[in-house]
């Protein structure tokens, strides 16, 4: 029987689990792959209010492109995935959030200054939330072309949303 109008129904939702791990410390070094990447061991104001915030910086001169990323996360083919970040804003003003599943990558480009999403790979939908103190929570969501062992999660800075190789300016 169909529930009507006035009645309680409860609906069958599998449960979240965070696969990244130290997503809340950037500076571990057995999680995170840093590419020209430094992190700053000062800490600072978190989108909680929490002083526990990593500023990630380039530590190379003349550098162009510097990221964190995390491998060999298990992906499995028809699953719904959802990868978020907390970014805000520093010295650039995009940031590119990326996954990939072994063979095929998903990403999008956050402005941090607007808000707005641009250049959307394979994803299902994004989400950009505006916090508090110019943080943004980053999204994007994508169903798995393929399994695999070697799945990874990428985050890039970028001076505009058309870097095709995520950089800085130095």
């Amino acid at each position: 029987k169909h529930p009507g109008a006035g009645q309680l129904m409860m609906g069958y939702q599998q449960t979240r689990s965070n696969f990244v791990l130290f997503s809340q410390d950037a500076t571990d070094a057995e999680a995170w792959t840093k590419t020209n990447t430094a992190i700053d061991s000062t800490l600072y104001e978190a989108p909680d209010n929490s002083t526990t915030a990593n500023a990630i910086k380039s530590n190379t001169t003349g550098s162009k492109n510097y990221y964190l990323q995390q491998q060999s996360l298990s992906i499995t083919a028809g699953k719904t995935y959802t990868v978020s970040v907390h970014l805000k804003k520093g010295n650039l003003g995009f940031g590119w959030l990326r996954a990939g599943d072994g063979t095929t990558n998903y990403s999008a480009v956050f402005n941090l200054n607007t808000g707005a999403v641009t250049s959307t790979s394979q994803v299902l939908s994004t989400s950009v939330d505006a916090m508090d103190d110019d943080w943004f929570r980053c999204s994007i969501t994508f169903q798995a072309q393929n399994t695999s062992s070697s799945g990874d999660v990428i985050v890039f800075a970028q001076i505009d949303a058309t870097d095709t190789t995520p950089n800085v300016a130095v």
